[in-house]
Parts: C-alpha cells; structure tokens; sequence
C-alpha cells in the first residue's frame, strides 16, 4: 500500500475521522487507529469506537500517487509525524509490513507502528435502510447540541443515556432528558418516513460536529434494525442505536398554559445571582413567586444569612403561583434559547414540568421538573 497527498489535505481528512469516533483518545489498539485503504474503486480513511464507525472517503483528484493496499495506524502518531511537515508538501505513507509503515517527506523518513488490518473490526456497511432523510445540517447540528448537554451517557436508565431521535409527516423532533429536565428541538420540513430511535450521547456529539463543519447545506439521516447512518460531503458516520424504547417526551410535557413573559437577560442576570447566592449548596433551589406583571425570585443560602429577594418585570395577567426549580437548570435553558423573550409555562393540569421556551418560537424548549419544598 502507498499513498501521496497533501499534508493539509491528509490532516483535514484525519480530523473528520477523529472528530467522529475520538480516535485519538481512545485506549484499544483497534480503536486508537486509523485505516487507510487505496483501491482502483475509491480510496478512503476509516475509524471506530465501542459505538460507531466512520468512512472518509479520499477524494481522487487529491491523491498524487497510490498503490492498492491497506494500513491501520494509530492517529496520534500519525498526526504528531505529518504536523512537523509544511501543509502544502507531499508525503508519502508506505507500509513495510504488516506491523509497520513509513512516512516520507523529502529526505525524512519516519517509521510507523501499525495493526494488523484484520485486527481493525470495519467494513462498509451493507445493511438496508428503513428510512432516509435530508435534513437541515445547521439545524441538526444545534438540535443535537441542545439534547446532547442535557443527556447522561452515565445514567443507569439506558433510556436516559442517549438523544431520542423522532420523525412524523412534518416535523423531525430531537430530545434527551437527564430525568430532572428535558430538552427538545423541532426542525420543520416534509418527512416522508415516521421512527423513533435512540442514539449514544457521545455519538449525538460526534454528529452534530460532523453536520456543523459541513459545508453542505443537508445532512442525510437513514436508520438500518440497528444503525443510524449519517451521510455528507464524502463521509459516512454509523452508530449503533439503544435497544430500547425511547421515552414518549410529547405524551407528558404538554405546552399548553398562559405564558409568563420575560425578557431573557433580566431573568439570566437573577438566575446567575441566585446561583451565586447558593454556590455552597448541593442542591440548589429558587422560587418563582408569579403575580400581575411581576416576577419574584427568592433563595436562600445554606448558611440561613444569605439571601436573596428580585422583582422582575413581566406580562402575565391570570391568578398568580408559585413554583420551586433548580436555579442552574433554568439558567442552562435560559440560555438555550435564541430570542430575546421567553416563556415560561407552568400549568399541573396539563403537564408536570415547567416548560421554558421563546416567546415567538417553540422550536426549542427546555423542561424542568418542580422541587417540593
């Protein structure tokens, strides 16, 4: 196997694959490499993690020179050899044996430990998809960003480890919750297929920054019995889906109440006071005392002296209420949101949460689950 390209060319390429499955950091020989395959048909760079794998292809007007074959070599390294190089020179990677390559620059020569092929568990997938769709990528990427911080990849409710993924005639939906507060994202479109599946966190991280750095204006989703694949400009992301249900986020958070109207950086200044206020608190908590176009935040430190009492101003005109929520959630949700309004809704007889979201939009919006005090 020998392949020349161009520096720069080969370290964008290399940084897709370890954008995807964090080739880099990972500890197992086979997940800690990279693959290269020069072929007639294509060539390309491939990775793998516990959840997913990745295919970049090569595009063939970059490749100076090839010779069919394969390597596995680890991405640290190889990264580290090609980063002392200047972008626009060639190199040349050429394997020795089956244990070994070489890089080649002009007179420099570094050698490289590498895998057996056969160690590395990737081949292209083969598997039929169900369903295929085309996606806005921007929108993707900050739905996934929204759902992603909110899920835990640790829980032991593997319900609540991954980003539910949802897809009716005209609305693609994507949620995750940590089991104290739910996040959800809308994208709005013509979808010809209805699923919902579930994906790790970390692989919900791995797409949405694949899909932001895209250059392409979609991003295609498709879903084989245990896969969801990810498709754009050359590369293909698969990642194995939960096997479980996902939780029915649009069955028990129900958007309905008159809303509270806020302006968005008064209520995250009395968010950050509070959080400051309760900084030596485990489990820190504020109330929302709501009346006629007033707001009242009230915590009160652990030590009983610290204290704090904020009026805000707001449109709401019904009975008033009282309600008590985690200040850092609502902080964290405040500023998920992109408007300058925003909501709040909290209504028992409809939903158990409080719903935050803006006040024009509701295609993002974040849920709180109350405490009792």
């Amino acid at each position: 196997m020998k392949l020349s390209i161009t520096v720069s060319i080969l370290k964008s390429l290399l940084k897709r694959v370890d954008d995807s499955v964090k080739s880099s950091v990972q500890k197992r020989p086979q997940h800690s490499s990279v693959l290269i395959r020069c072929s007639e048909k294509g060539s390309y760079l491939a990775g793998v993690n516990p959840e997913s794998t990745v295919q970049v292809i090569i595009p063939p007007d970059e490749i100076e020179d090839f010779e069919e074959g394969v390597i596995c070599a680890p991405m640290k390294k190889l990264t580290q050899i090609i980063d002392k190089y200047q972008p626009t020179s060639t190199i040349t990677i050429t394997k020795l044996d089956e244990y070994s390559s070489q890089v080649k620059q002009g007179r420099s020569r570094q050698k490289l430990s590498c895998i057996k092929s056969s160690e590395f568990s990737y081949s292209p997938s083969s598997d039929k998809l169900s369903a295929i769709l085309e996606i806005n990528r921007k929108e993707f990427a900050s739905a996934l960003d929204i759902a992603a911080s909110v899920a835990d990849k640790n829980h032991v409710n593997p319900r609540l480890k991954g980003v539910s993924l949802k897809a009716t005639a005209n609305t693609f939906r994507v949620a995750a919750s940590d089991g104290y507060r739910v996040a959800k994202a809308n994208l709005s479109g013509s979808f010809d297929a209805e699923f919902e599946k579930l994906i790790p966190q970390e692989s919900a991280v791995a797409i949405a920054k694949v899909a932001s750095r895209s250059k392409s204006g979609t991003v295609n989703v498709g879903f084989s019995s245990n896969s969801c694949i990810i498709s754009t400009e050359g590369l293909t992301l698969s990642t194995k889906l939960i096997d479980s249900n996902p939780i029915d986020y649009d069955k028990f958070i129900v958007e309905k109440g008159i809303p509270v109207s806020i302006y968005k950086d008064v209520l995250l200044r009395a968010a950050n006071l509070a959080l400051t206020i309760l900084k030596d608190t485990k489990y820190p908590v504020i109330t929302l005392e709501i009346g006629k176009a007033t707001l009242n935040i009230k915590a009160k430190g652990i030590n009983g002296i610290d204290a704090m009492h904020t009026e805000l101003d707001c449109m709401y005109e019904r009975e008033p209420y009282d309600v008590a929520i985690n200040p850092l959630y609502l902080k964290e949700a405040i500023e998920g949101i992109p408007e300058s309004v925003v909501n709040i809704i909290y209504d028992p007889s409809n939903s158990p949460v409080v719903s935050v979201l803006g006040a024009k939009s509701k295609s993002v919006s974040h849920h709180i689950m109350p405490v009792k005090i």
